[in-house]
């Protein structure tokens, strides 16, 4: 009787390790898998000018952002090609290095994981991808005979993985954050910009600052500019529940144009 019981048991516990092993095993793709957050970046200032001439973008961003694992004493930020020129956290310098792939930033000691944290980065960048540069050094003495005559225009292609070559940033699908734009640029051009117009202020050089601002967190943050003349409208709409403008202009109009969008 109990060799039966004992033949009973071990038959149970086969079926129990067989029913708990019906996971599915892989190997691991590095390049397909999304990366694993270590902090939480709950909103973005990003702060820009640019260069036309040079194709250059002068930038300060800044995040507010808090450890999601217990031990964090690095962060790494995607920013392929872009020039580092200084980074704060919480106001004070803290050291970095850069290579092919990013930015890499070495806190002086764990954050701690119950406090919220500010980092502050000054960078300049002379993107290939991301963000395009179109028309500003096309001969405009005879425009309407040159061939590769365009209206000027920049304008951002950042869905998937190319924002990263011009905003140092964590640069993945799996992470959204309130963002607010600050934008300074010729003061013929409008920008229009996703979110809330909180200012515009008029600098002494020709150049105007606009300030635009979301409420609710996104993927990703979208910016335009364009010259004011009679041939363009700006309609205001909703996005979902946020406030957007719709741009329309006459095709005829070969003017300057501006368009960023990422």
């Amino acid at each position: 009787m109990k060799y039966i019981l004992s033949v009973i048991f071990l038959i149970h516990l086969s079926n129990t390790s067989l029913a708990q092993d019906s996971s599915i095993c892989y190997l691991r793709d590095n390049a397909g898998r999304i990366r694993e957050h270590n902090v939480d970046f709950a909103k973005m200032v990003l702060q820009v000018k640019f260069n036309t001439k040079e194709g250059k973008v002068s930038g300060q961003v800044k995040y507010d952002f808090k450890p999601l694992q217990y031990i964090v004493d690095t962060l790494f930020l995607n920013a392929p090609g872009i020039a580092i020129e200084k980074v704060l956290l919480d106001g004070k310098p803290v050291n970095f290095v850069t290579d092919t792939d990013g930015l890499v930033i070495r806190f002086a000691q764990s954050l701690n994981w119950n406090k919220n944290y500010k980092l502050d980065i000054s960078y300049e960048a002379t993107p290939r991808k991301g963000l395009y540069f179109i028309g500003w050094n096309v001969d405009t003495k005879n425009e309407t005979k040159n061939r590769y005559f365009t209206r000027k225009q920049i304008w951002t292609q950042g869905q998937g993985i190319d924002n990263r070559h011009w905003i140092p940033c964590y640069d993945d699908v799996n992470d959204k954050m309130i963002t607010e734009t600050i934008i300074t640029f010729d003061s013929a051009y409008t920008v229009v910009s996703n979110g809330i117009l909180k200012s515009r202020k008029i600098n002494t050089d020709g150049t105007s600052t606009w300030h635009y601002a979301m409420t609710s967190q996104w993927f990703r943050i979208s910016l335009c500019s364009q010259s004011t003349n009679t041939n363009t409208a700006t309609i205001p709409v909703k996005m979902n529940g946020e406030s957007a403008i719709l741009l329309c202009r006459s095709p005829r109009n070969r003017g300057a144009y501006l368009s960023i969008q990422c």
